[in-house]
């Protein structure tokens, strides 16, 4: 016959499965991206990921998103922050005042930005201008990158691409 816990033990023995389930609960608990596939919207980003998924769009997306991704093309979208911020569909403008990374896969992609960290140009024919850029990345050909203060890191092994300050 079994003996049931007392003391110390039945405490210790409590404290472990809350702590276990805790740990579990935490582990899978992942938060599914935010996906936009209005024609017109205005988006608090909550810092959460958001797929945009509509081509023609008009959006603004306020507070500070995490990663935002642009699937769909011709959309026009203002960014208040992104952490990420990558473009695969074509045609895509989006005016932000501040990104850490931008991926641009599409085609025609026009940015404009106060601050951009990372910026890897993979698409041709985008145009970005940014007061101030770190680091860029062309692979892609007939890509125009301005910046206006400091000095970014360059590797540029696209074909005819403009990457210059412009004071």
């Amino acid at each position: 016959m079994h003996k049931p816990m007392t003391g110390p033990s039945r405490h210790l023995l409590a404290v472990s499965i809350v702590a276990t389930v805790s740990f579990i609960g935490c582990a899978v608990a992942e938060e599914t991206p935010l996906i936009v596939n209005s024609k017109s919207a205005t988006i608090d980003c909550a810092h959460r990921d958001v797929n945009v998924v509509s081509s023609g769009a008009k959006l603004v997306f306020t507070g500070e998103c995490n990663k935002l991704y642009f699937i769909g093309g011709e959309t026009d979208a203002t960014v208040e922050s992104a952490t990420m911020v990558q473009v695969s569909g074509n045609g895509v403008v989006i005016t932000a005042r501040k990104i850490g990374d931008v991926a641009l896969i599409g085609s025609g992609t026009q940015l404009t930005s106060d601050a951009v960290d990372d910026l890897s140009l993979t698409g041709d024919s985008a145009i970005v201008k940014a007061k101030s850029l770190k680091n860029v990345s062309a692979v892609g050909q007939d890509n125009q990158v301005s910046w206006s203060t400091g000095s970014p890191r360059i590797n540029d092994i696209g074909s005819n691409n403009t990457l210059k300050p412009v004071r």
